[in-house]
C-alpha cells in the first residue's frame, strides 16, 4: 500500500525487533532464525528513530507508523516497549504523529499484556496472525495452537481491545476459506488475507514449504473468487483486505474516477527493517542486491537516494509500462501490485496475468448481477462498460 497523492505524506516501517518465536509455522519464511533470542538494542532503535526523523520532520511528513514484527514481538518484555516509547517521544517530539502497531501470534497473553494493550501505552494497532482452520500454526513440539489463540481472542473481545486478523491463504487452506470467512464474520473482526505464493527470497524458504503451500495463479484467483462470494453473502460487510481496496478500484472505474498512477520513486511508503538495520522495499525483503541501506548507520534520505532503490524504481516503471499501460482499469487502480512486484509476482504476471485485474472483473460481474452498478455510474461510464468486450478473462 502506498500513499495517495494529494493526501498527507506518510510512511510505515515494519521493524523486525527480534526473530525469536515460540511457534514453528510450516509456511514461515523466517524459519531458520526463529531460535535466535537476540533483539534490537535500545541504542540501535534510537539510531533508527534519529535517521528517520532527520528526513521526515524537515520534509513535513504527517504520520509515521512503526509495525513491530518478528519472530514473536510479545516475547519482548512490555517494559522494553515502554523504553522504546520514551526514545520515540525524545526523538520525534510533538513535530508529527507517530503510531505503533504490532503483529502477534497471540499464543502469549498475560494480564500484564491485557493491561498494557487496554491502556494504549504503546501499541495503538494490534494484528493477530491466526489460521482458525488447518494444521500450520504449531509450536516447537509440533502441537496445535488454535485452541489457545481462540481463547485469547475472546479475552481481547471481553476486554474491548480492538484488533484485526491476518490469515495466510495457502494451497492446503483453500477448502477452508468459507469457514474462515464465517469465523471472522461471526466474531465481527476485520481480516487481511495474505496469499502464500510470495516468498521473501528463495534462499529463506525451503522447496518443501513451496511445494506444500505455494498457490498457482489458478488457485490464487479461485481463492479471490471465494472470498468475494463470502463477502457478498455477509450481512456485516466488514473490512477484508485486500478486497476493500479492490472494491474501491472497481467502483472508481465504474464511476469514471481516476485515483492516480503509482510512481514508486515518489510514492513508496512501506519499508521493512531487518534485525540488523538493513532496509528493503516491501516486495524485495532479504534479497541482498535490492537492499536500500542500513537505518542504524545511514539517514533515510541516503536510503531513498540509493542506487539499488533507484534501480528498483526504474524496473517498477518498466513493469508498469508493460502490464498496466494497456489495462482498462489503470488509473482507477493505481498499479500498486505491479509497481511493488517481487520476482515471484513478476513470474505470475508474465505467465498468467494480474490477480488484481481478475478481482476487479469478478467484482464488476457481481455488482452487475446484483443490479448495483447504476448507483455508481457517471454519465460516460455506461458507454465505457458497454464498449468493453465483457468482464471475463
Amino acid at each position: 500500500m502506498s500513499i495517495r497523492r494529494g493526501a498527507g505524506r506518510s510512511a510505515q516501517f515494519v521493524v523486525k525487533i527480534s526473530k525469536y518465536c515460540n511457534l514453528r509455522c510450516t509456511y514461515c519464511y523466517e524459519f531458520a532464525e526463529l531460535h535466535k533470542k537476540h533483539r534490537m538494542s535500545l541504542d540501535e532503535i534510537r539510531a533508527l528513530f534519529v535517521n528517520i526523523a532527520d528526513f521526515v520532520i524537515p520534509n513535513r511528513y504527517d504520520e509515521i507508523e512503526f509495525v513491530w514484527h518478528g519472530g514473536e514481538p510479545f516475547l519482548v518484555p512490555f517494559n522494553y516497549y515502554d523504553e522504546i516509547y520514551r526514545l520515540q517521544k525524545d526523538v520525534f517530539g510533538t513535530e508529527m504523529q507517530v503510531s505503533n502497531g504490532v503483529q502477534t501470534n497471540l499464543t502469549i497473553l498475560t494480564e500484564g499484556h491485557l493491561e498494557h494493550l487496554k491502556a494504549g501505552r504503546f501499541f495503538s494497532g494490534l494484528g493477530v496472525s491466526i489460521d482458525p482452520y488447518g494444521d500450520h500454526r504449531v509450536d516447537k513440539k509440533g502441537a496445535q495452537t488454535e485452541t489457545r489463540v481462540a481463547a485469547n481472542l475472546q479475552r481481547l473481545v471481553d476486554a474491548n481491545i480492538s484488533f484485526g486478523a491476518i490469515v495466510v491463504v495457502a494451497r492446503s487452506t483453500l477448502p477452508h476459506i468459507p469457514d474462515i470467512c464465517r469465523f471472522f464474520d461471526d466474531l465481527g473482526v476485520a481480516v487481511r488475507f495474505l496469499p502464500f505464493y510470495l516468498s521473501a527470497s528463495e534462499e529463506t524458504i525451503s522447496k518443501q514449504q513451496i511445494d506444500r503451500h505455494a498457490m498457482s495463479y489458478h488457485e490464487l484467483t479461485s481463492s479471490l473468487r471465494t472470498i468475494i462470494d463470502c463477502w457478498f453473502a455477509s450481512s456485516k460487510a466488514l473490512s477484508w483486505d485486500p478486497l476493500d481496496e479492490y472494491i474501491d478500484f472497481s467502483l472508481d472505474y465504474v464511476g469514471g474516477k481516476s485515483r492516480y498512477f503509482y510512481d514508486r520513486l515518489a510514492d513508496e511508503s512501506v519499508f521493512v527493517v531487518n534485525l540488523d538495520g538493513q532496509v528493503w522495499g516491501a516486495g524485495d525483503t532479504y534479497i541482498p542486491e535490492f537492499v536500500y541501506g542500513n537505518l542504524f548507520e545511514e539517514s533515510l534520505a541516503t536510503l531513498l537516494a540509493s542506487e539499488s532503490r533507484r534501480r528498483r524504481c526504474d524496473q517498477a516503471n518498466e513493469r508498469m509500462g508493460r502490464y498496466c499501460a494497456k489495462c482498462p482499469y489503470y488509473g482507477a487502480c493505481p498499479g500498486f501490485f505491479v509497481g511493488d512486484a517481487s520476482s515471484v509476482d513478476e513470474a505470475l504476471l508474465d505467465n498468467s496475468g494480474c490477480p488484481v485485474r481478475f478481482a476487479i472483473e469478478e467484482l464488476l460481474k457481481r455488482f452487475e448481477s446484483a443490479g448495483l452498478l447504476s448507483r455508481f455510474l457517471n454519465p460516460h461510464a455506461e458507454d465505457r462498460l458497454n464498449a468493453k468486450p465483457g468482464y471475463g478473462r
